[in-house]
């Protein structure tokens, strides 16, 4: 059985995410309009997955759209009284970064350190001349 939260090998990091569907082009549009999807599919959720990394530039992400046998919101919302364990079909979708994120209107991430219970908790921040990292080339360290 697969649960329906992120998970890494160690875990040093955890958080949250939040994301405005697109209005021009949704997730579950772009998936309509290539045909993986019926007029009786709903996306009802989407894994992005990025991994084994080592030092260099990161490999394509694995996305996955988790979708639901139900026409809309309310039908499967309506569905979930009705089920012990959901039923969701895996899409496999190849897309770069840039055309993930450009099918959403706004997206954020925040992950803190595991461990210290940070998730939700209001800071103020520092100013500092240190307070930006400007983009230089991605460098492999050697040796």
């Amino acid at each position: 059985m697969v649960k329906l939260k992120a998970s890494v090998q160690y875990g040093d990091f955890e958080g949250t995410a939040a994301a405005d569907d697109g209005h021009d082009q949704s997730f579950h549009n772009f998936l309509l309009d290539k045909g993986v999807l019926s007029k009786d599919d709903f996306v009802v959720g989407v894994e992005i997955w990025v991994g084994e990394n080592h030092g260099g530039p990161s490999n394509p992400p694995t996305i996955r759209a988790l979708v639901a046998p139900a026409a809309g919101f309310d039908a499967f919302k309506g569905s979930l009284t009705r089920q012990e364990k959901l039923r969701l079909r895996e899409v496999e979708v190849e897309l770069s970064f840039e055309e993930f994120f450009g099918l959403f209107k706004r997206f954020s991430i925040v992950l803190t350190k595991r461990g210290l219970e940070l998730g939700g908790r209001e800071y103020e921040p520092i100013e500092s001349n240190r307070n930006r990292l400007s983009h230089r080339p991605f460098l492999r360290r050697t040796g």
